[in-house]
């Protein structure tokens, strides 16, 4: 895979809210500090529905996926931090010239939404082209790893032990992080409090692991699903409830609450009656 007349399958949207077609696609070589990575699992994660729904706006016809973990297959001129035969994770992309990206905080790089929902790299070029060789919108978290190749950036790939799973890993680049990062960078959840998580998936199981890893007491609602009650071996207490329209959600016993309904459409939040209830709050948005 070094030359564009190599084709693999690729899972293209063309219309919005329409399925996901697996298509013949073609990759051009990694460019300046890119890097050609053979994914091997990928996550699917709310966000790539949002997009596929064009809840946010996206060019057509584009290549999804931004949970991808994978072997670096080729490294494009200036790459030192990975060689081929690597083991990777990939996440979002970040320019790194910046001032949130200076002091360590890509996550509020000032060219975020340029470099990961443009659809192109920054000269205008595509790496992805369909089987009669029109561009293909792709670059979709920095990486668009809805396919069997995907050419990423030397910031968005994060190497990881050989001997690591990567059909688990994937949700590092996105969920995992999200979770996780709520819990102790945005919540600062500290030892001895509680975590009330809305939801049982990559998000909330990630806070609830993280509020776990600092000491903090755990209590988990579910809104609906009662999946994955069991988690690495935690088990965790499901309540199902409807957090929108029962009181009882905001629960006494919980100090910070995280929960994905923003990212579904609700309102939810925090008024001054229900303080005692929680002290903080967040929700994720998409």
């Amino acid at each position: 895979m070094s030359t564009s007349s190599n084709t693999f399958q690729a899972a293209v949207m063309r219309q919005k809210g329409g399925p996901l077609q697996r298509e013949n696609v073609k990759l051009d070589s990694p460019q300046h500090g890119e890097v050609l990575v053979r994914i091997v699992a990928t996550g699917m994660c709310h966000t790539d529905m949002v997009a596929r729904d064009q809840i946010f706006p996206l060019p057509q016809p584009v290549v999804l996926g931004h949970e991808g973990a994978g072997v670096a297959e080729a490294a494009g001129p200036g790459v030192r931090k990975v060689a081929a035969g690597d083991h990777v994770v990939l996440t979002f992309l970040s320019c790194g010239q910046c001032r949130a990206c200076q002091e360590g905080a890509p996550a509020g790089c000032e060219r975020f939404n340029d470099l990961n929902f443009s659809g192109h790299r920054h000269d205008g070029s595509h790496a992805l082209h369909d089987h009669a060789d029109h561009p293909l919108n792709d670059r979709f978290f920095g990486q668009s790893s809805f396919g069997a190749y995907a050419i990423a950036n030397e910031r968005n790939v994060v190497k990881v032990r050989n001997d690591a799973p990567l059909e688990l890993l994937g949700p590092l680049g996105c969920g995992v992080q999200t979770g996780a990062g709520a819990a102790l960078n945005a919540l600062k959840v500290s030892a001895g409090s509680s975590l009330a998580a809305f939801g049982s998936g990559a998000v909330e199981l990630s806070a609830i692991l993280a509020a776990r890893a600092v000491g903090a007491t755990t209590r988990v609602v579910d809104s609906g699903s009662l999946t994955y009650r069991r988690y690495r071996g935690h088990t965790l207490t499901v309540q199902d409830t409807n957090p929108v329209s029962r009181r009882s959600a905001w629960h006494p016993g919980a100090k910070y609450m995280s929960s994905p309904l923003a990212a579904r459409g609700s309102s939810i939040s925090a008024t001054h009656e229900d303080k005692p209830y929680a002290d903080q709050y967040l929700a994720r948005r998409p």
